[in-house]
């Protein structure tokens, strides 16, 4: 059995990782900008899309990893563990239907992925940050706001 320190420097751990490799990413991306010479499509820019492509799976993983694990310590439990999960899905259901298929005329562009599809899983995808964005920001207040009228009392 894992000790309650263990998912905590885990999860931390997997923070520290992606950040890391998404930092030295970014800044490798940017160096490449920056020496261009417009030769068309690089292998730095293939390993950043791979890697935004990355990103989410590894966070998936990780969350249905500590759930189960949590699912299996707490059975009695499970109902408020499982109310975070269903939150992701509803927000990404939501911004999914919010996404436009509308095909994007764009002069010159002749790859496969100006599709419907493909169109609406982008939208997903930034409606998405944009909702989890704003309610980090909302809680990051709240919690600020609830401390303070704890103080208060």
């Amino acid at each position: 059995m894992m000790k309650p320190e263990f998912a905590g420097k885990a999860a931390t751990a997997i923070l520290w990782i992606c950040m890391a490799v998404t930092v030295a990413l970014g800044a490798w991306f940017y160096y490449v900008l920056l020496s261009e010479t417009g030769t068309g499509e690089s292998p730095e820019i293939s390993a950043l899309i791979f890697w935004a492509c990355l990103v989410p799976v590894i966070a998936f993983v990780a969350v249905a990893f500590f759930f189960v694990r949590y699912l299996i310590k707490n059975p009695r439990k499970a109902g408020k563990a499982l109310i975070m999960p269903l939150a992701l899905c509803l927000v990404l259901c939501l911004s999914l239907a919010l996404g436009s298929g509308k095909v994007l005329p764009i002069n010159g562009y002749d790859g496969s992925e100006n599709t419907p599809f493909w169109l609406k899983i982008t939208d997903m995808w930034i409606y998405a940050a944009y909702a989890l964005l704003a309610l980090s920001m909302l809680a990051l207040v709240g919690g600020i706001f609830w401390s303070y009228i704890k103080k208060v009392r």
